[in-house]
């Protein structure tokens, strides 16, 4: 993958960047993590302009990082089963944990953040499958927090809801969906990422009739939407695990870290 990456265009891209910020930042420090960050990272992130991405948001020095991770649902084989829910450290947050400790050794001054997803406590078929109140679901998502912390803390790193970090992410959320719903642009995109969810999908809810399925992948490539914004304008880059949703952050500029990782 490194042989077909321009490292001298984006050396000079960096370089251009440091001066039009009048910023001390060595371009080739920063091309030499990033060929060393290739070596850990999925796919996603080794295209130019995700390097690119990438390069720009260490550039800017403060190395902040949004690492979406999923609650303490049940598992198997290292994939969720949504049988049941614990209030530990979750399967996809372990994993990304493990991903941010290798990217640290690279970009020491990273500051994760990671995000547990409460907002899923208004998902009615996710608390059927895991056999919890919304209450109960909220409840267990704390501890999964206050465990991530537990865990991360000597690292100087942080742990909290995602609804913390995004307030009004359902807001924002339902206003992208209805947008996506809305453009015949999407129709397509929408039809075939569903076809790839719908394992995941019969895991929730065998009984998932196609339009239900549809409006779950509406909303969730429109979180990633919503995020993607969020992070890039707020100075973040993105964490995120193997999914046909990680092509949703392309409609945004944020700088995505892809862990290579799959768990569904």
């Amino acid at each position: 993958m490194s042989n077909a990456v321009d490292w001298k265009r984006l050396k000079s891209a960096f370089a251009q960047e440091a001066r039009r910020k009048n910023s001390r930042a060595d371009a080739d420090h920063i091309v030499d993590c990033l060929r060393n960050f290739i070596g850990i990272c999925g796919e996603f992130s080794v295209n130019r302009r995700m390097l690119l991405r990438i390069g720009y948001w260490v550039l800017e020095g403060s190395l902040r990082l949004l690492v979406p991770c999923c609650p303490d649902y049940g598992y198997s084989n290292g994939c969720y089963t949504f049988r049941g829910m614990g209030g530990g450290i979750s399967l996809l947050a372990q994993c990304h944990i493990d991903f941010v400790e290798k990217v640290s050794k690279i970009f020491p001054q990273i500051n994760p953040w990671f995000l547990v997803a409460d907002l899923e406590a208004e998902d009615e078929a996710i608390l059927l499958a895991v056999n919890k109140t919304k209450s109960e679901f909220l409840d267990l998502v704390s501890e999964s927090a206050e465990a991530i912390s537990k865990k991360v803390r000597a690292w100087g790193w942080k742990s909290s809801f995602m609804s913390e970090c995004v307030p009004d992410l359902i807001r924002k959320e339902s206003e992208k969906a209805l947008e996506i719903l809305n453009s015949c642009e999407f129709s397509q995109r929408i039809a075939t990422d569903t076809h790839h969810r719908q394992h995941l999908y019969r895991k929730i809810n065998s009984s998932f009739s196609v339009e239900q399925m549809l409006v779950r992948t509406r909303r969730t490539a429109a979180q990633y939407w919503v995020l993607g914004e969020y992070a890039h304008a707020h100075g973040f880059a993105i964490c995120n695990h193997t999914t046909t949703n990680l092509s949703w952050y392309l409609k945004t500029e944020a700088a995505v870290l892809h862990n290579p990782i799959s768990v569904y």
